[in-house]
């Protein structure tokens, strides 16, 4: 089974408000997401991450599912990465 397998379940759950199915899904998102991180803002990394990831939380509900969550979560984390190298994070 590949990530994308595991994650579908735990994503369904998630949007169901099941709390361990939400840190289960970014526990495995995070480390995918830091090693794309680097590459993209290498000392930004950590931040965007972090921001990433809480919007992911929030905003998880309303993902439709047209895309993988990784997908999804990869526009998130370059958008994040973008804000913080035009410095519109603090």
């Amino acid at each position: 089974m590949n990530d994308h397998e595991l994650e579908r379940p735990l994503v369904t759950r998630a949007q169901g408000g099941d709390r361990q199915a939400m840190e289960e899904l970014l526990a495995s998102l995070a480390p995918r997401l830091h090693r794309f991180g680097k590459r993209l803002c290498d000392s930004y990394a950590e931040d965007a991450l972090q921001n990433s990831l809480l919007t992911i939380a929030q905003e998880l509900p309303r993902f439709r599912g047209d895309s993988e969550v990784s997908t999804w979560a990869y526009s998130i984390l370059r958008s994040a990465c973008s804000r913080l190298v035009r410095g519109k994070i603090n």
